[in-house]
């Protein structure tokens, strides 16, 4: 007898359909080469999870996302599939390709569908002004069943190693992947791993991996994607391990590979192979045995911040792409053979990365032998290298140019403060989009005009493009957001905490050459008012409405666009930001770390202090 007299809730029917549905896709598939994170009665919006493909070898090739649906019996002889604007929208702003699959259960067969730019174009041209879902209609040939054989595979392949991968590129995965999977092996030749045995300690242990894996499997799956690429779980190896002290080190396990979480290791069997694995030494108190949970969210934000700091997540966007690719061509601008860059057609950057870059590799090794002895060549080294001979390497690559010479090499090359890779995924980005036809440098890259002393003219200046700055950063992180913490998004967006944000712009306390300062004010609705959207709002310091101006009202309740609102907590600080070569992705990048620190402390992280509002 129930004391609330019902029973519990029941699962849908279309739950148990779809459940179902997965099984069948699972059990088609090949599992030798498809390994499946597809989620049962999941909530989350836009995809049911994904599926990470290898080669033969068990090496892994890359990851799909998958939306799974149920196909009627009414539309197996045409297989269709209604998908609403907001999905669409989705597959139009991944970084990762998403592919369709529609499951017919009786039949068991799997009609799938990859979302490209050719289709969302298609579909976008045909969707009715007035509809919000367009009808998409499977090719019959996509189809996975008991007798059809596995070149889907090899289709899915194809469409990873052409997709752009914003975060870091599959090169730079593989090799990481397989410098991981040598200390893995290493590791396991050195590791008693005590399977079967029971000591009171593994019961902590246990529950401090769990802890640290489901945090990186589930909030922080990027994170683990770019520290450890298409690896399964971390492990844990013990060396020491008692009350007032432990040593240990993490080792990642690959897919395929079926082993133990725990290990205990001899203490020398460990240090050596500390370039690729952590290892930690705690001579003052067991921080596992203390407290694992806090620990494992300690470690995990020491993590995540380090990555974020040391590789900004980038998304796939016009302004985005446009502020990267002219910063690289502000700081190199002695390397591409052009005098003015402010107007520039996206052909001439592709011409330099493909063209003039390797040829002044070539014309530079000519005088030094030593440029091209090594794999990767770091073409931001050759002018200290060459010295005075490098204008004559950079005249020589222009008459190459002008005689339409083209290198004779491939060269694999680095460059300070760009990544090539991602400099070539923008491009492409950008080519993509069809309606662009050249570029135009930001003016938040001109730095002369915002150094003291100012003009009126000049602070006119400066606010206007403070306030298009600040019209586009809530929309850049929260899509960033979005793109790499999706499960985070509540906790972090951008208007998390705040519903209004006041930037006051101060020019009167400058010195020569020195920037204004910005004071932020969070303003936090005291009413349930729906129909004002958060908002930013940009001021003078001498503005007539600038509510702040000879006051700092902390905590009280002032009056803001007929709404009432508390001050919540306001900072200053030097503006500086705008001078910085990337603005807008070093901004993201400072107020993600802000976020995720705030958020980390809510759950038992540790405190970090930044100074971005």
């Amino acid at each position: 007898m129930s004391l609330f007299d019902c029973d519990p809730a029941a699962f849908s029917q279309t739950s148990t359909t779809e459940t179902t549905g997965i099984s069948i896709f699972e059990y088609l598939i090949d599992k030798s080469r498809i390994k499946s994170f597809i989620n049962k009665h999941d909530k989350i919006p836009n995809h049911d999870g994904h599926l990470e493909l290898t080669n033969e070898k068990n090496v892994p090739v890359g990851i799909i996302q998958v939306q799974m649906k149920i196909l009627g019996d009414k539309d197996l002889h045409a297989p269709k599939y209604q998908c609403d604007r907001k999905f669409l929208t989705f597959c139009e702003k991944s970084i990762l390709p998403v592919v369709i699959f529609a499951v017919h259960i009786n039949s068991e067969q799997v009609f799938w569908h990859h979302v490209d730019k050719k289709t969302l174009k298609e579909l976008a041209r045909i969707i009715k002004s007035d509809k919000n879902s367009v009808s998409l209609k499977f090719i019959k040939n996509n189809v996975i069943s008991k007798d059809a054989d596995s070149s889907y595979i090899d289709k899915w392949v194809s469409v990873i190693r052409s997709y752009q991968d914003i975060i870091t590129n599959f090169e730079e995965r593989e090799n990481r992947y397989l410098e991981l999977k040598s200390t893995f092996d290493e590791l396991n030749n050195r590791a008693n791993t005590s399977v079967g045995t029971f000591q009171d300690h593994f019961v902590q242990i246990q529950l401090f991996i769990d802890e640290f894996n489901h945090l990186l499997d589930h909030d922080f799956k990027c994170i683990k994607n770019i520290m450890y690429p298409y690896f399964w779980k971390i492990g844990i190896g013990i060396s020491n391990y008692s009350d007032i002290s432990i040593s240990y080190a993490f080792y990642p396990i690959p897919y395929g590979y079926n082993d133990v979480l725990i290990k205990e290791y001899k203490p020398e069997n460990i240090p050596n192979l500390n370039r690729l694995i952590s290892f930690c030494v705690h001579n003052q108190g067991n921080p596992i045995k203390n407290n694992y949970n806090n620990y494992a969210i300690s470690l995990l934000q020491e993590m995540v911040i380090g990555t974020i700091k040391k590789q900004p997540l980038l998304i796939k966007n016009n302004y985005i792409a446009i502020e990267y690719i002219f910063a690289f061509l502000r700081s190199h601008q002695h390397l591409i053979c052009m005098d003015d860059i402010k107007t520039i057609e996206l052909y001439q950057i592709d011409n330099i990365i493909n063209i003039t870059l390797p040829l002044i590799v070539e014309n530079s090794s000519k005088l030094n032998s030593v440029i091209n002895s090594s794999n990767i060549i770091n073409l931001s080294l050759i002018p200290y290298i060459l010295q005075n001979d490098f204008m004559a390497v950079i005249n020589n690559t222009k008459i190459d140019i002008q005689n339409n010479i083209l290198p004779k090499h491939n060269y694999k090359i680095s460059l300070i403060d760009t990544n090539p890779q991602t400099l070539i995924q923008f491009l492409s980005y950008l080519k993509d989009q069809q309606q662009i036809n050249n570029v135009k440098l930001s003016q938040l890259l001109i730095k002369e005009q915002y150094f003291a002393p100012y003009t009126a003219e000049s602070q006119s200046k400066i606010l206007s493009d403070l306030r298009d700055f600040y019209k586009l950063i809530p929309l850049l992180y929260d899509s960033t957001v979005k793109e790499f913490f999706p499960t985070l998004f509540n906790e972090i967006k951008f208007f998390s905490d705040f519903d209004v944000l006041i930037v006051i712009v101060d020019f009167s306390h400058t010195q020569y050459l020195s920037l204004p300062s910005l004071t932020y004010y969070k303003l936090k609705k005291l009413e349930h008012v729906t129909n004002i959207p958060p908002s930013v709002h940009v001021f003078h310091e001498d503005d007539g409405n600038n509510l702040f101006k000879n006051d700092t009202p902390y905590y009280r309740t002032i009056l803001f666009n007929n709404c009432n609102y508390e001050c919540n907590g306001y900072t200053q600080y030097q503006c500086d930001f705008i001078v910085e070569s990337t603005p807008t992705i070093n901004y993201i990048q400072k107020l993600l770390i802000k976020k995720l620190n705030n958020y980390f402390l809510t759950i038992g992280g540790e405190l970090f202090f930044s100074h971005i509002f």
